[in-house]
């Protein structure tokens, strides 16, 4: 940074007798250059962009991937795959009925070994439509949300059959870059007691439950607010904030693959009847119906929300950018039309099962008084009831296109 940081930023960045500020212990994924694990393997400049996210693992469609996992934290972790294919003792997931020998099920105690085995099946390859290869994530699974949140987390790439150089990266890809979009919360990391005592002058007085919804200016506003429970919420990119990660270099003629993907706190809405996420009280938007894996459903008080769930509702432009921080709702970044040529929008959102939203009724949180972007991608025809056009809006997510 070339700037002082101002007074909302200073929340996540400052340390305060009642705030742990920038600095907190994480364990991470590394690779070392062989099974005794004396020596890291350094980690090429073209992917110092990384930050927190371990090591690439690659594969092309019907190899074999083996992982030679050492423990060198203080906590129990694993290696848990998503997408490959796995025998019980290679999935890194606590079953009931192992706590008395956590390592048949891929769990391993700190200063222990284990090897994983997976399978790169045709499944988890690129599909017809997809590009040579395609990212599936890995993390520890001991106990998820607080060994992700310690930062073990990262990027499994498989390619195509026919179409991997030895390394298992795709032939027709010159670069590749990683983006891991991730609301870290350090309210639910392995290491929050270690951070609280290494940073907190006296613990015992610390309010760990502290979060107010008023922004530096006095205005009510909750994801603008403050208290020791929200500035341990970091919104990062690979562990960087505020623009702080290696610039991502690309050079003209490259053929260049963005590989995206997000991980953020459960969304409150997720599981919920209409009636207990306040939609049923008066809150300013008229909401015309939403949509699961492609079906309009019946708009009833005690129909229950799923995560993806596609929501459509009238609101005025003013406050469609609200949407999110009101109900739980993730807006992409992007442009909207301009609020004097279109009175009311069209907005349809998804209630993504991964999103910040704390779990208060609609009419209870206050809308933002500073507009949050999103972007649009279609404009589609008016329905019954609105005022002005439409406009279909995107959402952020995981996946990967080129450039």
């Amino acid at each position: 940074m070339t700037r002082a940081f101002d007074p909302y930023a200073r929340v996540f960045t400052e340390h305060a007798a009642d705030r742990i500020g920038c600095t907190y212990h994480k364990a991470v994924f590394r690779e070392y250059t062989d099974d005794s694990f004396r020596t890291l393997k350094p980690r090429p400049a073209e992917l110092e962009h990384m930050g927190l996210l371990g090591p690439v693992i690659r594969a092309e469609v019907g190899d074999t991937i083996k992982v030679v996992f050492r423990n060198n934290a203080s906590f129990p972790f694993s290696l848990h795959p998503h997408g490959v294919a796995y025998t019980r003792d290679s999935e890194g997931a606590m079953y009931g009925d192992g706590m008395d020998h956590p390592e048949a099920d891929g769990l391993v105690p700190p200063g222990k070994t284990h090897v994983y085995t997976w399978f790169a099946r045709e499944q988890a390859g690129p599909g017809p439509q997809d590009g040579s290869s395609v990212v599936w994530i890995y993390h520890s699974h001991n106990y998820e949300p607080k060994d992700v949140n310690a930062g073990l987390i990262g990027p499994i790439v498989i390619t195509r059959r026919g179409m991997a150089r030895p390394d298992g990266s795709p032939k027709d890809i010159d670069h590749e870059f990683f983006a891991l979009f991730m609301i870290v919360d350090e309210n639910q990391s392995q290491y929050l007691e270690q951070n609280v005592r290494a940073h907190v002058p006296d613990p015992a007085k610390l309010n760990r439950l502290e979060l107010v919804p008023e922004d530096p200016d006095g205005n009510a506003d909750l994801p603008l607010g403050r208290g020791f429970a929200l500035s341990n919420l970091k919104f990062t990119i690979n562990g960087y904030m505020y623009g702080n990660g290696p610039i991502m270099t690309m050079r003209k003629g490259e053929h260049v693959r963005w590989v995206e993907f997000r991980i953020e706190p459960k969304s409150a809405l997720d599981g919920k009847t209409l009636t207990e996420a306040g939609f049923s009280q008066p809150i300013g938007y008229q909401l015309l119906s939403i949509s699961r894996k492609g079906e309009d459903l019946t708009l009833a008080p005690d129909l229950r929300l799923h995560g993806e769930d596609l929501l459509s509702m009238s609101a005025p432009a003013d406050d469609v950018a609200g949407l999110w921080a009101v109900i739980g709702l993730v807006p992409a970044y992007g442009n909207l039309p301009s609020k004097e040529r279109y009175l009311n929008q069209l907005v349809e959102v998804v209630v993504s099962p991964e999103t910040p939203a704390v779990g208060r009724l609609m009419s209870e949180i206050p809308l933002p008084g500073s507009p949050y972007r999103l972007r649009v991608v279609e404009r589609i025809a008016r329905r019954p009831g609105t005022a002005g056009p439409a406009w279909r809006l995107s959402l952020a997510g995981r996946g990967c296109h080129d450039t």
